[in-house]
């Protein structure tokens, strides 16, 4: 496991970071494109940081890993369920951690949508937040 850095930005100003451990430079990728969409509300940009290295930078909206219901759902749905784990781990500690990032509503839904996945294998909650995030 390599240990990353996230960065999430709005209007240029950092809005919250956090480290995070991830097999690859592409699963760190995608988990902090996937956590950006997911507070999209309330970030616009989000980078993933490799020690001194920035490896990928996430715009909201412009093609980032986890832009549109279909696609989010393919990549948690390829997402085995120990990463699922760890997602909605970093996801809680976004909103906890970060007064700015609290505010998010769709980070709260997508938050809940998958926990009720993870524990209870429905997917109607999740389906509910990809159905909010595209509007």
């Amino acid at each position: 496991m390599n240990r990353y850095r996230a960065y999430y930005y709005r209007e240029n100003q950092l809005q919250a970071s956090q480290a995070f451990a991830a097999s690859s430079d592409a699963e760190a990728a995608e988990t902090v494109s996937l956590l950006c969409d997911a507070c999209s509300d309330v970030v616009e940009v989000g980078e993933v940081w490799r020690g001194a290295e920035c490896i990928a930078k996430t715009y909201v909206g412009r093609g980032s890993a986890g832009s549109g219901s279909d696609e989010m759902a393919r990549l948690l749905g390829d997402t085995g369920d120990f990463r699922q784990a760890v997602i909605r781990n970093l996801a809680e500690d976004l909103s906890s951690s970060w007064s700015c990032i609290r505010g998010s509503r769709k980070l709260l839904q997508f938050s809940a949508g998958l926990c009720s996945w993870l524990f209870f294998g429905e997917t109607a909650g999740l389906t509910s937040y990809l159905s909010f995030a595209v509007v």
